[in-house]
């Protein structure tokens, strides 16, 4: 397996990969360290709409040109104030090759490659959905305070944006926990629980017997603070089959839209998904099982 020639790691993230190592215990297997820095890096981002029907008229009404956009703030009146709390600008949030939560199933995700993290604007990430930390178990308990939230933001975010030569920091320490706090390096990817310590957790279940009481979300979030292209890396979208039956031109007018705007051959027509037999989260899991696998990341 070829890796990329590996870059220069900032103060932050090996601080952080020092404490994972640390609490883990440092897992040194050399073909698992190459199959998660490899994964790490193919990881596709995901965005799940919370105005599905809102999202499929804009990008029928920008036609078929690369102009559309995420707008900062898109998201719940409640994340907005959590992270006006946290003191975290508005921004677009994507999470990274596994939806965090599943309950209630999205009606819709998009899917865009590693390298739409190049484009403008730069972000940061954090290796769980920052608006649950005090409200959602995010960590497998909540938070005390806002204050506690935002000290742990500050100190796990790191940056989005890959230098010349290797990996972006925070996927370069997304790569040290698929190694160190997974059984194996694909299990984040099919939602399976860590087996060590992960980030943020207060307890270890190897030490202590036992998990947190409320299993935690395990994924990466990525804030983008600012308007994201939605062509920029582009893989495509997941929907739910009524949702695209409500307004069969605004379903068409898309679909011209992906066919000219899509990286990937499997994603240059929407991804039906009818709920009676499958949930839309799965449907994505499985689109970016199929993603890692051509990419040979599987």
């Amino acid at each position: 397996m070829t890796g990329v020639a590996p870059a220069p790691v900032d103060s932050a993230t090996a601080e952080l990969v020092a404490e994972l190592e640390r609490e883990t215990g440092s897992i040194t297997d050399r073909g698992a360290s190459e199959r998660a820095d490899l994964i790490a890096r193919e990881l596709p981002l995901l965005h799940r709409s919370g105005k599905a029907a809102d999202l499929l008229t804009y990008l029928a009404r920008c036609g078929p040109k690369a102009s559309a956009q995420l707008t900062p703030g898109d998201g719940s009146a409640s994340r907005r104030e959590l992270h006006a709390a946290l003191g975290e600008a508005p921004a677009v949030y994507l999470w990274v090759g596994h939806c965090a939560y599943a309950r209630p199933d999205p009606d819709l995700v998009v899917l865009w490659t590693a390298s739409a993290e190049q484009h403008s604007p730069p972000g940061a990430a954090a290796p769980w959905d920052t608006a649950g930390l005090c409200s959602k178990a995010t960590l497998g308990r909540n938070l005390p305070n806002v204050q506690r939230a935002a000290l742990e933001v500050r100190r796990y975010s790191l940056p989005s944006v890959a230098p010349p030569k290797g990996s972006a920091p925070y996927r370069r320490y997304l790569a040290a926990v698929l190694r160190c706090s997974f059984q194996a390096p694909y299990d984040l990817v099919e939602g399976r629980s860590p087996v060590r310590w992960y980030p943020g957790w207060c307890c270890a279940p190897p030490r202590t017997g036992g998990a947190p009481a409320e299993p935690p979300h395990h994924t990466f979030e990525v804030r983008r603070s600012g308007h994201v292209s939605m062509a920029a890396g582009l893989l495509g979208i997941v929907a739910e089959t009524s949702l695209l039956a409500t307004c069969p031109s605004t379903t068409n007018a898309v679909q011209r839209w992906l066919a000219r705007n899509a990286l990937w051959n499997a994603g240059r027509r929407i991804q039906p998904v009818d709920r009676r037999t499958q949930s839309v989260a799965k449907a994505t899991q499985e689109l970016v099982a199929k993603f890692l696998r051509e990419r040979g990341a599987s």
